[in-house]
């Protein structure tokens, strides 16, 4: 395929946008829930339960970053599925790419300095490659390439009993 189908990498991208912030949420509300509560409250302590605003405005963002990772992993798994053999191949490079700027190297300075706890990372990058990945494989379902219909070739007619060709 020559050309890149934006309306399909649209759809695409906001599945897997809400496979991400899916996965997000249950993360941070239920496995991470009290983790989080704290690292929030210690960060800013305006930014809890009792300010809705701080808490909304935090949520939006973190809603509006899984989308935007996951339209643009799409993206990249549509641009690069060309170029490898299998579609496989290229949700694993697109969920790589957009995984490691989005988690990996985006909280390990804050580990490094001793910011945010370790086992706490470690969660939120293993999950963030599996929701990533996830994510993307189904972003990458609805822009899949449909087979294009092709006219048979002509036929040649072949000359016959004594006919000159």
């Amino acid at each position: 395929m020559t050309k890149v189908n934006w309306v399909r990498i649209l759809f695409g991208g906001i599945l897997a946008g809400m496979v991400i912030s899916a996965g997000d949420y249950f993360l941070r509300n239920f496995v991470l829930d009290s983790v989080w509560k704290g690292i929030v409250a210690s960060f800013k302590p305006v930014a809890t339960a009792k300010d809705p605003v701080s808490a909304t405005g935090m949520a939006v963002v973190l809603l509006i970053c899984d989308f935007l990772m996951g339209g643009v992993g799409v993206w990249i798994c549509a641009a690069s599925r060309p170029r490898f053999t299998r579609a496989g191949r290229a949700i694993w490079a697109a969920s790589l790419a957009v995984w490691l700027p989005g988690y990996l190297l985006s909280l390990l300075p804050s580990l490094i300095s001793g910011l945010l706890p370790w086992d706490f990372v470690f969660t939120l990058t293993a999950a963030g490659f599996v929701e990533v990945t996830i994510g993307i494989a189904l972003g990458a379902w609805i822009y899949r390439e449909l087979p294009q219909v092709t006219a048979p070739p002509p036929q040649v007619a072949i000359a016959s009993k004594g006919l000159p060709a």
